[in-house]
């Protein structure tokens, strides 16, 4: 039987990016590639030591610092040169440094999401999330704006597959129909919130008779 070794696997495959730069104007052209488990290792290893290094304490998954080193880490292995072979592939960004210059927040947010997005195309996260773990994401976000926040930063590194999830259950919640009616009053077509329009009119007859 074959050992892995032994089977010839093509390089991974990659995605085209432009992404703007922070003038507005001049675009950064760029690939994605997918990410083996040993980069994803060491992109969680490099993010640790660079919230430590900065004097934090070890951090939890849902420490903001954390995050942002995770993504800014993730943007500078899986950012390709366009013109380096496939099974070659040279990195866009030199540094960590280099990545957090060119790119701000959202720009970091979005180019990350984009490779998980891709990541999860040809390697699916089988993880949904389940109406408590819906909840309480709503409940943080709902937090996150009340103080003035963003409230999109609950959502900033979960994988592609719960994102997904997460827009499913909000669909489902708001199309349900136990949700209060005041929610949706305004957007109930004539005749079909339980009351006729023969009714109004009959209405309308009778106060004009008196």
């Amino acid at each position: 039987m074959a050992k892995i070794k032994d089977i010839l696997v093509k390089p991974t495959r990659r995605k085209p990016v432009r992404v703007t730069a922070l003038d507005g104007e001049t675009i950064l052209p760029f690939e994605l590639r997918i990410l083996p488990g040993e980069d994803t290792a060491a992109i969680e290893d490099r993010a640790l030591a660079s919230v430590k290094g900065a004097g934090g304490a070890d951090p939890k998954p849902d420490n903001a610092t954390y995050k942002r080193a995770l993504m800014v880490e993730t943007i500078l292995v899986a950012a390709t040169d366009a013109d380096s072979p496939l099974d070659k592939p040279e990195p866009f960004f030199s540094t960590a440094a280099e990545v957090r210059h060119f790119l701000d927040d959202a720009r970091i947010a979005h180019v990350y999401q984009e490779q998980r997005a891709y990541q999860s195309e040809f390697a699916p996260v089988p993880e949904k999330l389940d109406f408590e773990d819906f909840i309480q994401l709503t409940w943080a976000a709902t937090k996150e704006a009340q103080k003035g926040g963003d409230p999109e930063r609950p959502f900033v590194g979960l994988p592609y597959r719960k994102l997904t999830s997460f827009c499913a259950n909000a669909a489902s919640t708001l199309t349900a129909p136990t949700l209060p009616q005041l929610l949706f009053g305004s957007l109930t077509p004539p005749g079909q919130d339980g009351t006729s329009d023969s009714s109004s009119s009959s209405s309308g007859s009778a106060s004009a008779d008196s």
